[in-house]
């Protein structure tokens, strides 16, 4: 996802040992500029940004159910949104 002022990138990376991250990219070098802790090792999907680009959220997937997570990028603190639910849950939007 594409910052609102179009320097930065939100992704959800998955690697080879199937960690689950979110990362915040630099558009112009790829740099990584910041990743969000994952000790539990959560299933992250579809990052959004905030209006003023400050936060992100994405759907976190734990145990057969879904939140919406919010990402504090200048804090580096993390907020489930909601309860954990079997609630299909898909493209949250922060505003």
């Amino acid at each position: 996802s594409l910052s609102p002022d179009g320097t930065k990138i939100a992704v959800c990376i998955t690697d080879e040992a199937y960690n689950h991250s979110v990362k915040i990219l630099d558009v112009a070098t790829g740099e990584v500029l910041q990743q969000f802790p994952n000790p539990a090792n959560h299933y992250y999907l579809t990052p959004s940004w905030s209006p003023d680009g400050k936060q992100i959220v994405v759907v976190t997937h734990a145990h057969n159910k879904a939140t919406i997570t919010c990402m504090h990028l200048q804090t580096g603190d993390m907020q489930d949104m909601l309860p954990y639910s079997t609630e299909a849950i898909e493209e949250p939007i922060l505003q």
